[in-house]
């Protein structure tokens, strides 16, 4: 159920009105359509998500939560609302029963304020909500002013680029806005190849000066594309991260990531010293791949490992089957750690032939994994998996005594020792 009621006016407050029953809206509706100083704007819906869907779409100067509130619980979906809307101030209009969970919902700060249904007025319905309106304002003017006071303490003291903290206020910020406008906004997340060994083998005294002049070239790189809103972030020793928001196409996203990769060809002179950083880059676009900043930071966080997969120097965009391959190996690494425990290894072996005697000269030991539910696991599945969890050793020790142990009962048996590849 949607419907408009009043007519657009220039200088009209837009309300978004949730309520249930239309018979239980009429009333509000009237009182603020007979208001004569204040032109109201009222978009009826009946439920949450029909308010996050116009939300999507439209902006409103103030939500009006007329839904039931029996419960407790119910406060959750509108807290859950109200976070989303960050950005809109939010008033309860409940029954008198409801009066306790109202008070308790603007003492925790999820509503501006709250007004009973059938003890109000248009006086007092138009004074509410423009106070409401006027309280929200002051109360963001402040918080902008107390983080742009505080901001010393969220830039990085080496780069002066915000970090980590500061990129998830403006991600979630800029989010909150994107999500009202319906514009597209860009996770890019980079790591540099490279910078972690030299400043793991020249210390400080070159990395920390080093770290400095690739957050200049990469501020430089994106020169006339960084707008007002968007951000640069250092997140962590060499992982930095960007904000493009109010995109309109994708091509902007790639271009910008291979402004970056450009910038980056030529190498860093330290002290007569040439150093290579190569960048890569994974990619995450709101609304396609995440709707918060945990969300959009995750999916570029899999998109950059897919990026580093492939080669230094590239950018990719974050795609759902990517995720889904990550999952599935992080579900095998954890397996290998219980297959090693339970003995699921078992060792096959290949005769290598002499053509011309006709006879075994050799056998090459191969080992297999027995999977419980997934059968035998071939050894290009989890061999990577071994050497990046660090089990290929004690695995490979466990083969290797194996085929040992294999090769002395053969000579027992009676036949002649041949030589056994492991």
């Amino acid at each position: 159920m949607e419907q408009s009621v009043g007519e657009q006016q220039p200088a009209s407050v837009r309300i978004l009105f949730i309520e249930q029953s239309e018979t239980a809206a009429a009333p509000v509706v009237s009182m603020l359509r007979d208001c004569r100083r204040t032109a109201f704007d009222v978009a009826l819906v009946s439920g949450i998500q029909d308010a996050k869907r116009r939300c999507m779409s439209q902006t409103f100067d103030l939500v009006l939560f007329g839904a039931p509130l029996e419960d407790p619980k119910d406060l959750e979906p509108v807290r859950t609302l109200a976070s989303q809307l960050s950005a809109t101030p939010l008033v309860l209009l409940a029954d008198l029963p409801a009066e306790p969970l109202a008070h308790h919902a603007v003492s925790k700060g999820t509503a501006q304020d709250y007004l009973v249904k059938g003890h109000l007025d248009g006086r007092i319905l138009e004074q509410a909500l423009l106070y409401a309106i006027e309280r929200h304002k002051m109360l963001a003017t402040l918080k902008r002013r107390r983080r742009e006071s505080d901001a010393p303490r969220g830039v990085d003291r080496l780069t002066d680029l915000p970090n980590r903290a500061t990129f998830y206020d403006r991600l979630s910020d800029l989010l909150q806005q994107s999500r009202q406008i319906s514009q597209m906004v860009s996770v890019m997340l980079i790591n540099l190849e490279g910078f972690k060994l030299v400043h793991n083998t020249l210390g400080p005294s070159i990395g920390d000066p080093l770290l400095k002049e690739i957050a200049a070239r990469l501020l430089s790189s994106l020169e006339g594309r960084v707008r007002e809103h968007d951000l640069v972030a250092r997140l962590s020793g060499e992982e930095f991260a960007i904000v493009l928001g109010d995109l309109t196409q994708m091509k902007d996203v790639s271009k910008a990531a291979e402004s970056i990769l450009a910038a980056f060809a030529p190498p860093f002179i330290l002290n007569a010293h040439e150093f290579f950083i190569s960048p890569t880059i994974g990619i995450s676009m709101y609304p396609f791949d995440g709707t918060d900043a945990e969300s959009m930071l995750h999916a570029a966080d899999i998109a950059l490992r897919r990026a580093r997969e492939q080669a230094a120097d590239n950018y990719q965009f974050y795609l759902p089957a990517v995720n889904d391959q990550f999952l599935t190996r992080l579900e095998l690494q954890n397996s290998l750690r219980i297959a090693l425990a339970r003995d699921e290894f078992v060792v096959h072996y290949m005769p290598q032939l002499d053509v011309k005697g006709g006879r075994i000269v050799s056998m090459e030991a191969l080992v297999r994994w027995n999977h419980p539910t997934l059968g035998l696991v071939p050894p290009s599945d989890f061999i990577p998996l071994a050497e990046e969890s660090g089990l290929i050793l004690p695995n490979g020790e466990r083969v290797l005594r194996t085929a040992c142990a294999q090769s002395r009962s053969w000579q027992l048996a009676g036949l002649p020792p041949i030589r056994v590849s492991v």
